[in-house]
């Protein structure tokens, strides 16, 4: 069961660190993918294998709203020596990450439900998220003036509306399940947020020279997805019915788009010419146009790749886990490979290097790991689940600790630090 949920982690670790080179939703996506993946492929269960395309699909989907979140101001809150500031910053890192991980669980554990909800009824579910997402914005940001990070965006707010809705609505329809799942993906995401970025904040009070930037991120990834984990895996969840090959064949287009899409909107000409120039290359023009066949052949065998292990599975050539390890491994190895192209590995500075690197170190220990779930017996249930009130406690009491010991740690502002009160505040 630890190595399992350790496991999972382990690929959120990766996919969040995937997610900082690639930002946004478009990132937030491939993290959720490999959550998913990696979750079903530890499972050990059949049933769950049989859906791992629609699970990574909501998983990915799922993950993918918290993406339009804005959060580096908050991180400037919690640099500056300043309790109150800092302990504010901390604080709505826990309600930024908790947001996230309230809508990517609800929707992974809508997948793993039993009897859930039909095509109709998510639709008309998405078009509620998506009113009360305009309405809490509106209602909070426009008529109240309640802004989080002045004067960036405050994207939080429309995703508080589309959580509230989804809780309700998992609340009345007794999806106990889903209802679990966002709640752990609440506070594990919530935790991951603040811990994460207590990590970094430590890290440059040491003075070391290191990108403790992807530290924080990936400890975010880490923790929130572990949590996440535990909490599914340990969750008494009836066998699930077979879903058909639409619903599956939906979750393989979008494993099958991501790298697309990455590699049209992230590895433009533009871009790569902004990020080599300061490199030293000696030509540049030369050095992005190699760079650029470079990424689209490899691309175009990961969907080579994508479709051929489907249809040997739907053949049937090759068992199921095989098939998600393989997935899993594939989304993964481009986005690497276009983030160390776009990054102008191998060379980049050191501390780039360090994460480029560190990212194929991850993808060997994910994809060595996996071959010990080939025969993986159901990871079980009877562990200690914590309550909601113990989550909650735990949190506050995590949030006033690290507030606590940042403050102390720190002897003066770190770089880009930033007040929310006061004359050197900037409000919007």
């Amino acid at each position: 069961m630890t190595l399992a949920i350790i496991y999972v982690g382990l690929a959120v670790l990766l996919g969040w660190a995937l997610r900082g080179q690639y930002g946004h939703q478009l990132g937030a996506t491939i993290s959720g993918i490999l959550f998913g993946l990696a979750l079903v492929l530890v499972s050990g269960r059949p049933d769950w294998l049989q859906r791992a395309p629609l699970i990574a699909l909501a998983s990915g989907l799922g993950f993918a709203v918290g993406g339009s979140a804005s959060y580096g101001r908050l991180i400037g809150y919690t640099r500056a020596k300043k309790w109150t500031n800092i302990l504010y910053g901390f604080a709505c890192l826990f309600v930024v990450g908790a947001l996230w991980g309230a809508i990517g669980g609800g929707a992974v554990g809508l997948a793993l439900e039993p009897d859930p909800p039909s095509l109709l009824v998510i639709v008309l579910l998405l078009a509620g998220m998506g009113m009360a997402a305009v309405a809490v914005y509106d209602v909070l940001i426009n008529r109240c003036g309640i802004r989080m990070t002045p004067p960036r965006s405050d994207a939080w707010a429309y995703e508080f509306g589309a959580a509230l809705v989804l809780v309700s609505y998992l609340s009345v329809s007794g999806y106990e399940i889903a209802l679990k799942a966002g709640t752990f993906g609440l506070f594990g995401y919530g935790l991951g947020f603040g811990l994460g970025n207590f990590l970094q904040v430590l890290g440059h009070v040491s003075g070391i020279a290191f990108s403790w930037w992807k530290v924080m991120e990936k400890s975010m990834g880490f923790i929130g997805g572990a949590d996440l984990a535990y909490g599914l895996l340990t969750a008494d969840i009836d066998e699930l019915p077979v879903v058909g090959h639409i619903y599956n064949g939906a979750g393989l287009l979008l494993v099958a788009a991501i790298p697309v899409l990455v590699l049209v909107r992230r590895l433009t000409t533009e871009r790569l010419t902004r990020r080599i120039e300061p490199l030293p290359f000696r030509e540049t023009e030369q050095t992005v146009r190699v760079r650029l066949r470079n990424a689209r052949l490899g691309v175009a065998v990961c969907l080579v790749g994508t479709v051929a292990v489907a249809l040997l599975h739907y053949v049937p050539l090759i068992p199921s886990r095989l098939v998600v390890l393989s997935l899993m491994c594939l989304l993964a190895l481009i986005c690497i490979v276009m983030s160390n192209l776009q990054s102008g590995f191998p060379r980049n500075p050191f501390e780039s290097y360090v994460v480029e690197v560190s990212l194929w170190v991850e993808l060997v220990i994910l994809g060595g790991l996996g071959w010990k779930y080939g025969s993986a017996e159901p990871v079980g249930e009877g562990l200690f689940v914590p309550s909601s009130s113990e989550f909650a406690t735990a949190s506050v009491i995590a949030l006033l600790a690290v507030s606590s010991i940042s403050f102390v740690a720190m002897r003066q502002d770190l770089s880009g630090a930033h007040l929310r009160w006061g004359a050197e505040a900037e409000d919007a």
